[in-house]
């Protein structure tokens, strides 16, 4: 023993003095852990919600090609041209391309007199 001459009522002074020390560093390592828990729980739910805007914006760049691919040149119909009399009688080729028609089924049509 350090103390010679220390009474009862001294020592069992100094004891619990060195108990609520103790007792002190014990609720710093629990709640310590307690923190790191938190911790751990937290960045599990960032990680989530990362992966989740990560599917989303794969699914949007995915949609954006897929209309990109869709918005070629369109083909125009028959309703776009003017009509006239008898046109039914008249074959798509020249419909659609006039004079300049080179794969005419048998029609009607007449070239325009200059």
């Amino acid at each position: 023993m350090v103390a010679t001459n220390i009474d009862v009522d001294a020592l069992t002074e100094m004891a619990d003095k060195i108990m609520r020390v103790n007792d002190s560093h014990v609720a710093a390592i629990s709640s310590s852990e307690s923190n790191e828990n938190r911790f751990e729980q937290e960045l599990a739910v960032i990680n989530k919600k990362f992966e989740q805007l990560t599917a989303e914006l794969r699914n949007n760049r995915q949609r954006q090609r897929s209309r990109s691919r869709s918005t070629g040149r369109r083909r125009t119909t028959s309703t776009s041209l003017p009509s006239s009399p008898g046109a039914n009688d008249i074959c798509y080729y020249h419909r659609r391309f006039g004079n300049c028609a080179r794969n005419c089924a048998p029609c009607t049509f007449r070239q325009p007199e200059n």
